[in-house]
């Protein structure tokens, strides 16, 4: 039995699928990262940096706002 099957997953695409929408991030970042980590890190690892990757776009928009003001124009001479 695999361990995606012990932890009640059908298979590990299933897996990514859950964490994608467990972790409100693009399924394609959770494919990405999971194939730089490794399966080894399927349920250590990648939950934590997904964590953190959601955790850090939820703060971006603090950090960074999108809205910025607009300057006032500077007289020219």
């Amino acid at each position: 039995m695999s361990r995606y099957k012990t932890k009640n997953y059908s298979n590990r695409r299933e897996y990514l699928d859950w964490l994608a929408e467990r972790y409100g991030v693009d399924r394609a970042d959770v494919v990405l990262l999971s194939s730089i980590l490794g399966t080894d890190q399927d349920f250590d690892g990648l939950p934590s940096t997904l964590a953190d990757l959601s955790a850090a776009k939820h703060t971006q928009g603090a950090v960074f706002p999108t809205d910025r003001p607009k300057r006032a124009k500077l007289p020219s001479n």
